[in-house]
């Protein structure tokens, strides 16, 4: 297993840029000061460490605390290649669910909000859990959008969640 001090050897973490560099060269393709940036196929950065592949995020975790994270970590603005420490959170599953990114099926572009057609007005839902919550019905969707944001928080969804990023 991969501990903290090992890690140190390979490589170094600027948890303000959220960059990864190599400290040590383990073959001809590996230079020392090349960036870690190799991304796999959902966007997430992977680093070759003792012969073995991490997600980025993980060793940053480690990296930062002395452990690997015991839950997931989550990206809380969406961007999965952005790996600044203050972007970066261990968080359950339902936590994780908890801030998504815009469903790129949503067409009113907030998360809750869609246009009811048979009533001609704004639908606000949440789901929480599993259920579908009906926050209610308005005319504007100024109001809509409102009611959504209030009914996010008061349900304890993250402030990103729903956001574009």
């Amino acid at each position: 297993m991969l501990s903290q001090s090992e890690l140190k050897k390979h490589i170094h973490y600027n948890p303000d840029t959220g960059i990864i560099t190599r400290i040590l060269s383990t073959s001809n393709r590996v230079k020392v000061g090349s960036v870690c940036d190799n991304k796999n196929n959902f966007g997430y950065i992977r680093v070759g460490i003792c012969g073995r592949r991490y997600q980025a995020h993980t060793v940053i975790w480690l990296y930062m605390t002395g452990k690997f994270p015991k839950k997931q970590v989550d990206h809380m603005n969406h961007i999965r290649d952005d790996n600044r420490w203050c972007n970066l959170r261990e968080v359950t599953s339902r936590e994780n669910s908890l801030n998504c990114k815009l469903s790129k099926n949503n067409t009113s572009g907030f998360s809750g909000v869609s246009w009811n057609p048979l009533n001609n007005n704004w639908r606000v839902r949440v789901m929480v859990l599993g259920e579908t919550i009906n926050v209610g019905s308005y005319r504007s969707k100024t109001i809509a959008i409102n009611k959504s944001k209030q009914a996010y928080k008061y349900y304890g969804f993250h402030e990103n969640h729903g956001s574009v990023s």
